[in-house]
């Protein structure tokens, strides 16, 4: 019998070459971000489908060349198209178009703590939006066989579960990644109670996988060729099957280097393994260092085989069961991984997710087992697949029940500020130091590992701490959230968001980036555009107080203050002649007495907001009329009333406000053609100075001891993003 050798691949420098090359791939990513084309250009394109979201009309085209003013030129990149009237033919992968186009720069966040839809979409080499028509198109030559699979694999989910539409959905995303159908109340199920990995998948996927296909093929001779071959070659079909991302390819290198190792009769250095398979990745695409989805797998493969054995061996005692203490011990491992990817990109952490995960992960491994076989089964006749359908069902109801039952806990997530990314890696660095690891390099070496790594963890706190610790002056946010309203006023002593827009998402990124709470929910109207996003606040959010004008009918926000007085949140009203405190603003209510059945716009909620030296008023929605019945005070800022609508902002009340500054809330198309040039003119005549949230983002009001200070939002530099430096 062959003595066991650890295969190191071929040794630990395997390990320190991963890491260089991380390093100079994320130098080259940045590079290539700060390089992407920056100006708007109109023409022609051509160019190849990769993928196709035929629901949306939108199309990622590789091998696009572009003809402009300029001539014709090969595009650095691909280009995301989304068609502007829906195209009769059927387009899929391979398929060629070509279409009359306006080529859009990627653009950065317009709020803080917003999504980096530019980052996301760099990483798969995206240099451009487009919007336009389609002219013609070529059928693909090679129809993608694998595309084709996962639609018709889909389509056979749907029918293999007729009537439980949503239970479809999580098994097409837990068996193929396929979780763009999902709705969004159940993504945000699973996120909050920090199983959101399960839908997309993952190494975890295919280990599944790889468990039922050893079962399957246990007749043959474990380890050797034809077991193997068989296990490559269904391996690589099924990566091939789902969406696949690095976590995937990842998990299947992994699997084949231990079957490798296995038949050579050897056994894995897993640290080496991992870093054979981010070497190979970032060789093929040196951007997918930058995706959230490679850090956070290989983060929680990293922190799995970085303490696993320590936690193991400290948990023997207190866990006698086995199966449950390695549940306890991967999961913790795995949260701690992937950690700093977690607070950085998303602000927040499940605080059940262990619990959730020791319940939600085995339920999974269930359901991708038997879900595959049970699909075959289907597919050749139903009644075959009569009995697993129905286990499957119960399976997935157990899953979702226990998601939803984590989620609708108010403490099921807490939102932490992002700290520098040099803070974070040195986070993974004393990970590295609790190591078992640590105790193969000599007592110099080691010695020196440890003086580096505490060394930097300390200069990283020296350089964030004093910015993160420095009192802020009170600043007035108005949110770029399309043709609606939302506003945070942010202070030391408190938080409080005046209106929450159509979805209240950019509101409650803004506040996880902070990791702060509000002291107050000021809603100036029911309309959807002010009040849409109310319930996703109050989940999302910590909130004290919930103000609403006096008069408002409760049933127009229903599920809102159903789910307010569920998480204890108070219910105030207020009118006109109402004052309160909220963190360092006072704010006075000059509108409405009552509000009126039929005349939200018109009653609808203006307040005057008052800190340091500033003043700004809030106009809402409300008309002409309304303002003739009001004396408004002189104030520095005003938010102009319903958009820039000529229905309201008339010369004289402009001449009793007098703003130096005017703030307009507009979006991306605008069907209502907001704002009305005689508005804009009116402003220009009282002089003020506009700005505008479809063309300036966000827009900081900064309220200081001698005035205001009024500029657009910025997102984070490098220095910023990197050392905490402001």
């Amino acid at each position: 019998m062959r003595a066991a050798h650890a295969l190191r691949l071929p040794g630990r420098p395997l390990v320190w070459l991963a890491l260089l090359l991380c390093a100079l791939s994320c130098a080259y990513s940045l590079y290539r971000l700060e390089t992407l084309p920056r100006d708007e250009r109109a023409g022609t394109l051509t160019g190849v489908v990769a993928e196709a979201d035929i629901s949306s009309e939108r199309y990622l085209l590789r091998d696009v060349r572009f003809s402009g003013r300029e001539g014709t030129e090969a595009l650095p990149g691909n280009v995301w198209f989304t068609a502007e009237t829906v195209y009769p033919y059927p387009l899929e992968a391979g398929s060629r178009v070509r279409a009359e186009v306006r080529l859009l720069p990627l653009q950065a966040p317009a709020n803080p703590g917003a999504w980096d839809e530019r980052t996301r979409l760099f990483t798969d080499g995206v240099v451009y939006n487009a919007e336009g028509e389609i002219l013609s198109h070529e059928d693909a030559r090679w129809p993608d066989l694998f595309a084709r699979a996962r639609t018709r694999l889909a389509a056979e989910i749907q029918e293999m579960l007729p009537g439980y539409e949503e239970e479809a959905q999580v098994l097409a995303a837990l068996l193929f990644g396929a979780d763009d159908a999902l709705d969004e109340e159940t993504e945000e199920a699973f996120r909050r109670s920090g199983t959101a990995h399960l839908l997309a998948v993952s190494g975890l996927h295919v280990g599944f996988v790889m468990g039922a296909l050893a079962l399957c093929l246990r007749w043959m001779r474990k380890n050797s060729w034809p077991q193997m071959l068989c296990m490559f070659a269904m391996l690589g079909l099924y990566a091939g099957l789902v969406e696949s991302a690095f976590s995937v390819w990842r998990a299947v290198i992994l699997l084949a280097i231990n079957l490798l190792a296995g038949h050579f009769g050897r056994r894995t250095d897993g640290l080496s393994a991992l870093a054979a398979a981010v070497i190979l990745t970032l060789l093929l695409r040196p951007m997918e260092v930058m995706r959230a989805g490679f850090q956070m797998s290989a983060g929680a493969v990293l922190g799995i085989l970085l303490l696993s054995p320590r936690l193991e061996a400290l948990l023997r005692n207190v866990l006698p069961v086995k199966f449950l203490r390695e549940s306890v011990v991967v999961t913790t491992c795995a949260q701690l991984g992937v950690l700093p990817t977690e607070v950085f990109v998303f602000h927040t952490l499940p605080t059940l997710s262990l619990l959730t995960n020791l319940l939600a992960v085995p339920l999974s491994a269930a359901i991708t087992v038997l879900g595959l076989p049970a699909l075959l089964l289907h597919l050749i006749h139903p009644a075959l697949a009569a009995v697993p359908v129905f286990a499957l069902r119960l399976l997935l109801q157990v899953l979702l029940l226990c998601c939803r039952a984590v989620a609708d806990l108010p403490f099921a997530q807490v939102s932490l500020a992002s700290p520098p990314i040099l803070c974070l890696l040195c986070f993974l660095g004393l990970l590295s130091l609790a190591s078992r690891h640590m105790e193969e390099l000599r007592p110099l070496a080691r010695r020196a590992v440890t003086g580096a790594v505490l060394l930097a963890t300390a200069a990283s706190l020296l350089l964030w701490l004093p910015t993160a610790l420095r009192q802020k002056e009170p600043e007035i946010l108005f949110l770029s959230v399309g043709t609606a309203d939302s506003a945070l006023l942010l202070s030391e002593e408190g938080n409080a968001l005046l209106d929450t827009g159509w979805s209240g998402s950019q509101a409650v990124r803004a506040l996880q980036a902070e990791g702060a709470s509000l002291e107050a929910v000021i809603v100036t109207h029911a309309d959807a555009d002010h009040a849409g996003g109310l319930a996703h606040v109050l989940e999302s959010v910590p909130v004290k107080t919930l103000y609403l004008p006096l008069g408002l009918s409760h049933d127009a926000l229903g599920e809102a203050l159903d789910l307010a007085q569920a998480r204890g949140v108070e219910v105030r009203t207020l009118r006109r002649g109402d004052e309160l405190q909220l963190g360092a603003f006072s704010l006075t209510v000059f509108w409405p007495e009552v509000m009126r059945g039929g005349e939200e716009n018109a009653d609808s909620l203006v307040l005057r907001v008052e800190a340091g030296g500033g003043s700004a008023l809030f106009a809402a929605d409300i008309t002409a009329e309304t303002e003739a019945r009001l004396g408004l005070p002189r104030s520095d800022i005003l938010k102009v009333a319903h958009h820039g609508s000529g229905t309201g902002t008339t010369a004289r009340m402009l001449s009793q406000v007098r703003p130096q500054h005017a703030v307009l809330s507009l979006g991306t198309p605008n069907r209502y053609g907001f704002p009305d040039s005689g508005v804009l003119s009116r402003l220009e005549a009282a002089g003020a100075k506009v700005w505008r949230t479809d063309e300036d983002g966000a827009v900081s009001a900064v309220f200081g001891e001698t005035g205001v200070t009024v500029a657009p939002y910025q997102p984070p530099s490098l220095r910023e993003q990197w050392l905490g430096l402001s």
